[in-house]
């Protein structure tokens, strides 16, 4: 290839030359500010997907569920994984944030499953889709209920709001992604089997986790144990119920 030299002699020659690069230095400083100014999350872009592609789907007659739109925050206090029905917060946590402890755990339920070689794989493949789902899915449960009937549940009801979420998760990925939901069943038995079932003999489950929600709450394991639980018995419901079924028959919806 033959380079063509500048001739200084050519005095607009080398002028031109001189603008096209302050030019291109300017439009390349301007881009990197840009790129750096924006610090896009890549998380929180696939949460807000998420949610957008769900409000498109969310069909409750006199409702409008856009007004009540909820926040979304990725970030790790005070809970991995949490709906806050004042102010419409959803969060969810960051996993290099989570105390090693945690970490190490995680790492050890992921040691269960058939494919998720780590801990931090296991933590985003759960959390940044079916566990923000379901918290999705509180937050249209209570829209509802503070809609109709200006009531939030309490541990009386807690079972049954768990419950409800984690069947409209379901729903979703059943209609969404079949395969990403029967993988996430299928990791989730294999967490469970490996994990000590905390309620004792002939007791009920739901008047156990109510009765007990608090202390059951401070305990990852038992907690994990019984949020396992739920999602599972909210797969296994039968008959199946479409998504816009489970909205139907929300809480407070015919009150």
């Amino acid at each position: 290839m033959n380079i063509r030299p500048i001739r200084v002699t050519i005095a607009g020659e080398v002028n031109l030359a001189m603008k096209a690069l302050a030019l291109a230095f300017v439009a390349a400083s301007t881009t990197l500010g840009q790129q750096h100014a924006s610090s896009p999350n890549p998380i929180l872009d696939q949460e807000r997907s998420i949610a957008a592609q769900m409000e498109t789907h969310l069909h409750i007659k006199g409702f409008d569920l856009k007004a009540k739109s909820p926040q979304i925050r990725v970030e790790t206090k005070p809970n991995l994984s949490s709906y806050h029905s004042e102010g419409r917060v959803i969060r969810e946590a960051r996993w290099q944030d989570l105390p090693h402890p945690l970490q190490t755990r995680f790492n050890l339920w992921a040691s269960y499953t058939e494919d998720e070689p780590s801990g931090e794989q296991f933590f985003n493949f759960v959390f940044y889709r079916y566990f923000f789902v379901r918290e999705m899915g509180h937050w249209l449960e209570f829209s509802v209920l503070d809609n109709k009937r200006a009531q939030t549940y309490g541990n009386a009801h807690r079972w049954q709001s768990e419950l409800e979420a984690n069947r409209i998760s379901v729903a979703w990925w059943r209609e969404q992604d079949p395969t990403y939901l029967a993988k996430v069943m299928k990791e989730f038995r294999a967490v469970q089997q490996q994990l000590p079932r905390p309620v004792p003999p002939g007791q009920d489950i739901e008047s156990y986790f109510v009765h007990h929600f608090d202390e059951l709450s401070k305990s990852p394991e038992t907690y994990t144990w019984f949020q396992i639980e739920l999602a599972l018995s909210a797969a296994d419901e039968r008959p199946v119920m479409s998504f816009q079924q489970i909205i139907d028959r929300l809480p407070g919806k015919d009150d």
